[in-house]
């Protein structure tokens, strides 16, 4: 699955779409989030080393939250040295927003979301694999907050 963060950076991948949240958001600021995602967030606590997940990039194959964090602050990005949810928290709460199993696991990695200017969690499924053409589904998690920032269809012709 190493390939998906390849595909994203390389500029493959296609989005449309957003989805909605299931359950009451709590709370009425912009990083309200529902219980569930709470009870993600509080279920699985992040550990020590931090693990970013199957995050890739240009400059650094093998980054570390702290990579992320440099990047939202050279950006200007905004809760760039918030307390990060783990992978795990970002993994149930896309389960909790329905995101499709798919044909594989799920690629789940740390990335600098620069259309948001925040750090999130990139959720991906396959769900069309034709050899060389791949469909699925992205979903973006707030990094910080567990909010969903996304959703987007992707596909890809290698």
């Amino acid at each position: 699955m190493r390939w998906f963060f390849a595909l994203a950076l390389a500029g493959s991948v296609v989005g449309c779409g957003s989805g909605s949240r299931p359950g009451e958001a709590r709370g009425t600021g912009p990083e309200s989030v529902s219980d569930e995602t709470t009870a993600c967030i509080d279920a699985h606590p992040a550990g020590e080393p931090f693990d970013v997940g199957q995050a890739d990039t240009s400059d650094d194959p093998q980054p570390t939250l702290e990579t992320f964090q440099s990047q939202c602050r050279a950006a200007g990005g905004s809760g760039c040295d918030g307390a990060f949810i783990s992978r795990e928290a970002a993994r149930c709460i896309a389960q909790n927003e329905k995101l499709e199993a798919g044909l594989e696991p799920w690629a789940i990695g740390m990335w600098y979301e620069q259309s948001y200017r925040r750090v999130g969690w990139e959720i991906q499924n396959v769900l069309v694999d034709q050899g060389s053409t791949y469909q699925g589904t992205t979903l973006t998690v707030d990094a910080v907050s567990g909010r969903v920032l996304g959703r987007s269809s992707w596909s890809t012709t290698q």
